[in-house]
């Protein structure tokens, strides 16, 4: 989203391209890329500068908030290995792609930097979240969770897994940046955790949410007690933690909640879901 306004959102639609919502009241988006939509990132501090993903490690920019766009000399077909749909991170000048090697730039455009990350044979990151332009948090597909930071050059460190399954979102609480959040869209087991110490340890938050993969979460900045997570159906809300949730669905159809958006300055929560 611009973080100007929660009335300007870009979203990637898989099939059907990469769409932009411009704030018309009758809720039309318009199609601004076509082919395949993957993930999508703003740069929040000029907010000109937006970014999509086609498929694999692909990425494109445009200057002009998606009139128009360019290529970012990533070679096609793909050398990395990725998800289908790989996680795209733009934070500022530093933008991000997480495939089995993470391809980072710290100025917005290429020469992208390619860091290693260890990964197993058939694990990909998931999941990505910048707590700011130097430091990226991973998530992957086997549950690992690696924290990568610039000091002169681009270093990594594992941190505690949470559990050995399929991370879909990260969140970070703006207020304390030692915590985190994560959901796991994998059936079976714990499908929220969150750590209070940077990853050492994770917290069970689970209670109380149905037994269906958990897609994203999302934290309030001005109350940190405060989290949403997008379901397989519906989004749910705690107001202490994680240790009780309600849901928060009021409104929404039948559908699978796929991705959460808060907007800081609106104070406007935003839900897109999948097939309706």
């Amino acid at each position: 989203s611009d973080p100007s306004t929660w009335k300007w959102l870009m979203a990637g639609t898989q099939d059907n391209g990469t769409i932009r919502y411009t704030g018309s009241s009758a809720l039309v988006w318009d199609p601004i890329a076509g082919g395949d939509g993957g993930d999508c990132g703003i740069n929040q501090l000029n907010p000109l500068n937006v970014y999509h993903s086609y498929y694999s490690v692909s990425l494109e920019r445009s200057t002009n908030k998606g009139n128009t766009w360019n290529e970012l000399g990533l070679p096609w077909p793909p050398t990395l290995a990725s998800l289908f749909y790989p996680p795209v991170e733009v934070s500022g000048l530093t933008v991000a792609i997480g495939a089995a090697s993470l391809l980072v730039t710290r100025n917005g455009v290429q020469p992208w930097t390619t860091v290693p990350l260890g990964l197993s044979s058939n694990e990909f990151p998931s999941a990505m979240r910048a707590v700011d332009a130097n430091t990226l948090l991973i998530g992957t597909s086997a549950g690992r969770v690696l924290r990568v930071w610039w000091t002169g050059g681009w270093n990594k460190a594992q941190l505690t897994s949470p559990a050995p399954r399929y991370i879909s979102c990260i969140a970070v609480d703006p207020t304390n940046p030692q915590r985190f959040w994560v959901s796991i869209s994998q059936i079976g087991g714990a499908l929220v955790y969150r750590s209070d110490n940077a990853g050492s340890a994770w917290v069970n938050c689970t209670a109380g949410l149905p037994a269906i993969p958990m897609n994203s979460v999302v934290l309030d900045p001005a109350n940190f007690k405060r989290v949403w997570v997008a379901a397989d159906v519906g989004v749910y809300q705690t107001l202490d933690l994680g240790s009780s949730w309600e849901a928060f669905s009021n409104g929404l159809p039948n559908a699978m909640a796929a991705d959460l958006v808060f907007h800081k300055q609106d104070r406007m929560l935003i839900c897109a879901t999948r097939n309706r």
